[in-house]
């Protein structure tokens, strides 16, 4: 009966503290791995949107060299997707329309881009943003509204 003693009391289980030291090692490393990759995910989506905004200004420009017009800002930039049926309506609209897909993609954070032509500040060209992060208008950092120049 004795030996059965010692063999259970070399059959030792984890302490409670060495399972409490261990959470707080891996919250550490996860806290760690959290700060330094977040803000390298937000400045990705910042310039995702840029790009997004780039492939836009080209679909739009190829659409007015077709059509002798931006679409209006009635028509938004649905007009790259499907034929508008508002005025002005285009006469030489490329089969297929100038985008691929059947809607108009969101920017990263999920919001509509904001399309204006002719743009208030620059009446012949067209205004093309997106509100950042927080979708609102204005902000700095990550929030910051996104314009094409």
């Amino acid at each position: 009966m004795k030996k059965k003693w010692r063999k259970r009391s070399k059959e030792r289980g984890i302490s409670l503290i060495e399972i409490m030291v261990t959470l707080l090692i891996i919250g550490l490393i996860s806290s760690f791995v959290y700060m330094n990759f977040m803000p390298s995910l937000e400045d990705s989506k910042i310039k995702a949107a840029r790009t997004q905004m780039a492939n836009f200004k080209m679909m739009l420009n190829k659409y007015k060299l077709d059509n002798n017009s931006y679409p209006s800002s009635a028509q938004g930039l649905k007009a790259l997707i499907e034929k508008p049926v508002t005025e002005p309506v285009p006469e030489n609209y490329q089969s297929g329309g100038y985008l691929d897909g059947k809607k108009v993609p969101k920017d990263p954070w999920g919001n509509e881009y904001i399309y204006e032509y002719p743009d208030p500040n620059r009446p012949d060209t067209f205004l093309l943003k997106s509100m950042g992060a927080d979708g609102k208008e204005g902000g700095e950092g990550t929030a910051k509204d996104i314009i094409l120049e």
